[in-house]
């Protein structure tokens, strides 16, 4: 009976001790992990596009606190910060600077007795200026057909052409053109070409490229004067 009842009080004091000192051995580790992600866009004063991403990870292990006092602290951060700059663009200078364009295939119409007609114009200007520009255009229209009307005009036309850009806009840009040259009808008549007034906008694909529309009005004088129109899609290449 005494053999009993100390076993059974060795167990009574065994049980607690045993169970605590395995809760020891496996210490509870309390990790936080913190994941932010920030995407923002802003714009600077040249017109640039910034997009700004940020991410950041961290992984931090509280500390934990042994029997025998030691004390163990994990921390591990991962930071991935990315910058991407959005191409933006950035107008070529023009002074000092030779462009070649082409116009059309247009619409070429006009008074007595001149039908619509297919119109095609080459030109090439060298700009003095950033905004003011002087060259020549030679405009061709045709209605491809043989009868005692006007069937074909070619004209040789100097003009000067002024260019507004829009600072809130960079890429697109409006311009005013006039000249005076001179025009053969039908290959054998020839008459006077006042190009005025005309105009037209033209939209920067890149920094050589632009692509718009052109119209302008021409007055033909010889013997009597006959007015005439031509206006179509704009191609032109900046060297």
């Amino acid at each position: 009976m005494k053999k009993t009842i100390a076993l059974f009080s060795v167990l009574l004091i065994a049980v607690p001790i045993l169970s605590y000192a395995q809760d020891a051995s496996q210490p509870e580790i309390e990790e936080e992990t913190l994941d932010a992600s920030v995407t923002d866009e802003l714009k600077t004063d040249s017109g640039d596009t910034v997009i700004v991403k940020e991410k950041e990870t961290a992984h931090v292990s509280d500390e934990v606190s042994y029997e025998d006092g030691a004390e163990v602290e994990r921390v591990e951060v991962n930071i991935d910060k990315s910058i991407k700059i959005a191409p933006a663009f950035h107008k070529k200078y023009r002074e000092g600077s030779f462009r070649a364009g082409l116009v059309g295939p247009g619409v070429y119409a006009g008074n007595k007795n001149i039908n619509v007609m297919m119109g095609l114009g080459v030109e090439g200007e060298y700009f003095f200026f950033e905004q003011f520009s002087a060259g020549l255009r030679i405009n061709l229209a045709t209605d491809f057909k043989s009868d005692n009307n006007p069937n074909t005009i070619v004209s040789f036309v100097p003009q000067a052409r002024y260019v507004f850009d829009l600072e809130s806009a960079p890429r697109w840009s409006f311009y005013v053109q006039a000249g005076a040259g001179i025009a053969l009808v039908d290959g054998g008549n020839i008459a006077a070409d006042i190009a005025i007034p005309g105009g037209g906008f033209w939209w920067q694909y890149n920094d050589s490229m632009s692509f718009g529309f052109d119209a302008s009005l021409h007055l033909l004088v010889r013997s009597n004067m006959m007015v005439s129109f031509f206006a179509g899609p704009a191609f032109r290449y900046q060297f």
